[in-house]
């Protein structure tokens, strides 16, 4: 994403596959229970922002189709790594708000998409107490 000049994150792992295609040794943390339809994924990734270790965890739930909780699992985690200069509490919520929005525009604007998804992501800086 050349718009955002220097990104000051790299990206230490990272696996984006619908919940029933995980395979197990890629799962850091976590778990999938059920799939309805191949319309959810799950994925944790690490992120270095900063010179913290961020570690995201996010379920998206698909709703009436599998093609706004693939768009929002594949760019969300991105998205707010991009935007939380510091990894800091208050960086991280304002990425976060940021990239729902963002998301929520893309998503609407996916060709022939009349689907929906619920989006949960977990972030934990374990280096700030």
């Amino acid at each position: 994403m050349g718009i955002f000049g220097h990104i000051p994150c790299s990206l230490r792992s990272r696996s984006v596959l619908p919940a029933n295609e995980l395979p197990i040794s890629k799962l850091l943390s976590g778990a999938s229970t059920k799939v309805l339809k191949g319309e959810d994924f799950f994925t944790v990734q690490t992120f270095t922002i900063g010179s913290e270790p961020v570690t995201f965890g996010l379920v998206a739930d698909g709703h009436g189709g599998r093609e706004a909780a693939a768009y929002c699992a594949d760019h969300v985690l991105d998205k707010i790594a991009l935007g939380a200069a510091d990894g800091s509490t208050a960086a991280l919520h304002l990425s976060a708000v940021e990239a729902f929005k963002a998301l929520h525009t893309e998503v609407r604007n996916i060709p022939k998409c009349n689907a929906g998804s619920t989006l949960t992501v977990c972030a934990l800086n374990l280096s700030r107490r």
